[in-house]
């Protein structure tokens, strides 16, 4: 049997994932195809748009396929195994549409050897001295905020402790069935806030990379780039700051759910309510935006028919980069919007390892 608040979470989860993946080739830089450097004025040509239709009608066609599997599959076990059901069949839509995009990212390379784009690389490194001076990124301040609210968790917790059931529910189905409790302790009261730390690193570290990442800028319209990288850096480093602060007031919540001081029912509303809404904030922004700023309007002066950086060997099938020369330790992704590391620098492998092991830690001591 599927109650409603399983289709609900179910269609949150999987409407997000098949929306952000569609859009993507949309939204990326009018000079990656794919993961792979091109030409600007190549990203108009019938060839390019046919790419990116062709990509995004899969995305959405197997997306609605396996939302609907999703939602089928659980009627077939019990209601312990359905949130399983929705997560698998989640991961395994995005392994289909990642494999979906290796096969489009060989295509592009192989256009990009056919049409010799390589004869047409740009051989200027642009550097733009001023840009972090600019102000591309909120205060780093606003964290201690971040910090207020666990210590309000915290003190809540002591304040409220004897309205704290004896059995205190730590997993339940989402009609709210208990499958998981422990038993009333004071160590109990900083679970909760243990999350809202890690959030809290998390979304400090992310707000850092937002401003030490690499800006890419076109060495033909050098002023115009950088404009439309301060203020994708701006927006997005308001997304991180205030979008992190929402989540760990949910945890404020869930902590208050635990005390009895809210009803479970309105915890779980107001959980998937904030997580949706931070979701379509971050895929209208993405939309907004663009990668870098690329769809940002702004004047530009700059010619299109050359291509800035020949490094497409330093990125490993268009996504993950990898180049022990370059000093950078963040740098702009690719595909999709945002930062992500160099894994030719030591650290970026240590920064992977400490992410792993405190995924793992987090997991092994929700259990």
């Amino acid at each position: 049997m599927i109650n409603n608040m399983y289709l609900l979470t179910n269609l949150i989860s999987f409407l997000p994932v098949i929306i952000i993946f569609a859009i993507m080739p949309y939204i990326v830089r009018k000079n990656i195809l794919f993961g792979v450097n091109a030409p600007r004025d190549f990203y108009a040509t019938n060839t390019a748009k046919s790419m990116r239709r062709n990509y995004t009608l899969l995305v959405i066609i197997v997306g609605i396929l396996f939302l609907g599997i999703s939602c089928i599959l659980p009627t077939l076990v019990s209601e312990n195994y359905q949130l399983m059901v929705m997560m698998v069949s989640l991961f395994a839509y995005i392994g289909i549409i990642m494999i979906a995009y290796v096969s489009m990212w060989r295509k592009a390379k192989g256009l990009k050897e056919e049409l010799e784009w390589q004869k047409q690389t740009q051989p200027v490194a642009v550097v733009d001295t001023s840009f972090y001076t600019s102000k591309i990124a909120v205060s780093t301040k606003w964290f201690i905020a971040y910090i207020l609210i666990i210590i309000t968790t915290i003190a809540l917790g002591f304040l409220f402790y004897d309205k704290m059931p004896q059995n205190v529910p730590m997993n339940t189905t989402l009609d709210g069935v208990v499958t998981n409790s422990a038993q009333k302790s004071y160590q109990l009261l900083f679970y909760l806030p243990a999350v809202q730390l890690f959030i809290t690193i998390v979304f400090a570290f992310i707000h850092f990379s937002v401003k030490r990442a690499r800006p890419e800028l076109n060495s033909q319209d050098v002023e115009k780039t950088v404009q439309q990288n301060i203020k994708f850096r701006y927006a997005w480093s308001c997304f991180v700051v205030f979008g992190g602060m929402a989540l760990i007031l949910v945890f404020l919540v869930a902590q208050l759910q635990m005390l009895t001081l809210v009803p479970s029912n309105i915890g779980i509303i107001i959980t998937l309510s904030s997580v949706g809404l931070l979701v379509l904030t971050a895929i209208l922004l993405a939309v907004r935006t663009g990668q870098s700023g690329s769809r940002i309007q702004m004047k530009s002066d700059g010619i299109t028919k050359t291509i800035d950086r020949a490094d497409d060997k330093h990125w490993k099938a268009g996504m993950i980069y990898v180049n022990k020369d370059d000093p950078s330790l963040f740098v702009e992704k690719r595909f999709g919007v945002g930062f992500t590391v160099n894994f030719g620098r030591p650290a970026g492998w240590i920064l992977l390892a400490v992410i792993v092991i405190i995924v793992i830690g987090a997991i092994i001591i929700g259990k």
